[in-house]
């Protein structure tokens, strides 16, 4: 990733090229570029002889526009990354190139050909194919649903109708502009595409009624939100979460199947807040306390959880720092450590 900003009144550019060298330094280089918000895969028959994808992007006042070419490849976002780093955004495609764009969630596929667009939820698994230009919009939550009518659930959907097809070309004109918009330009760039986005999402609403799934997707998303605040607390559970927000254990549990059950999660959760800990410098606690503060009733059944988790105990964890603040360390923190990462954390502009 390099920094790019030519003028000071320029908006200034996060650019990935796969610089030299042998094809799998190429594609290890993108991964770790994309990594851990992303996975990529790559077909044996589509692996080309050089590693030609390059991106750049743009932060139009919190909205990052991001204008790529890609080789043949799969973008998957699994529910791990997402309750990782907690990005909160609508993404919208316009698809450039000449071949589909084929999307999966949950098992429902989505072909999108060429000047077609797609909205997608970064708050839900998902995967892209995807190969050649590609224009992709991340939109803060906020910034977009105080434009509608009511909350929505967009995982997928194909906007269709005249303000679509006159958003593609807006699209495809801001593409061009984008290395020479100025800061003084960028809120009234990002205005009008949310306006446009907007405008075209009115006729899909109408068409698939699609308020309540997106009730229950915010839903989900405070309750996630509270369990992380009390996670501490030994008494956080089905019956605490489901009074709290008033809500039946049969709502709660269907909400949480994806995730493997709500204990499954809950568990998950407090080991990889305690590995952060044990993996710190300065964490001097006894493991039996550290586990009895992140609401482990049992040293027992914390250790043989942990290990069964990391596969590795807790304490080699503190003794071999060096060695363990590996992926689940690091994938914490470095969705954020890079500028774009900055920029999609970044507080919301509400149009």
């Amino acid at each position: 990733m390099n920094l790019v900003c030519d003028d000071e009144l320029l908006l200034p550019a996060e650019s990935f090229t796969p610089g030299q060298g042998p094809l799998q330094e190429q594609l290890a280089r993108w991964r770790d570029c994309v990594a851990p918000a992303l996975d990529v895969s790559v077909a044996d028959e589509d692996m080309p002889q050089e590693w030609t994808t390059h991106t750049t992007g743009w932060n139009l006042g919190g909205v990052m526009v991001v204008r790529g070419h890609y080789d043949p490849q799969t973008l998957t976002r699994s529910a791990s990354s997402i309750a990782r780093d907690k990005l909160d955004h609508y993404v919208l495609h316009l698809n450039q190139s000449q071949q589909a764009m084929h999307f999966d969630a949950n098992g429902r596929r989505i072909s999108v050909g060429p000047r077609q667009l797609l909205v997608s939820d970064f708050a839900q698994p998902r995967s892209v194919f995807c190969a050649g230009d590609i224009l992709t919009v991340f939109i803060p939550r906020a910034s977009l649903d105080a434009l509608m009518p009511k909350q929505l659930d967009l995982h997928g959907v194909v906007p269709t109708g005249a303000c679509s097809t006159i958003l593609a070309s807006h699209l495809q004109s801001l593409s061009t502009l984008l290395p020479r918009i100025t800061r003084k330009e960028a809120p009234d760039a990002m205005v009008a595409t949310l306006q446009l986005l907007a405008a075209s999402l009115a006729p899909t609403i109408d068409m698939l009624g699609l308020a309540r799934p997106a009730v229950e997707g915010t839903l989900m998303r405070q309750i996630r939100q509270y369990m992380e605040d009390h996670l501490s607390e030994e008494e956080l559970g089905a019956d605490s979460v489901c009074a709290h927000f008033h809500i039946s254990r049969s709502t709660l549990y269907r909400l949480f199947e994806v995730e493997g059950g709500v204990l499954n999660y809950l568990q998950d959760r407090r080991l990889l807040r305690i590995h952060a800990l044990l993996a710190s410098p300065t964490q001097r606690s006894y493991l039996g306390r550290i586990a009895a503060d992140n609401g482990f009733k049992s040293a027992t059944h914390f250790s043989r959880a942990f290990r069964a988790k990391f596969g590795y105990s807790p304490r080699e964890t503190r003794t071999g720092q060096a060695c363990v603040t590996g992926a689940v360390a690091r994938g914490a923190s470095s969705a954020l450590a890079s500028t774009f990462g900055r920029w999609l954390s970044s507080p919301p502009v509400v149009a």
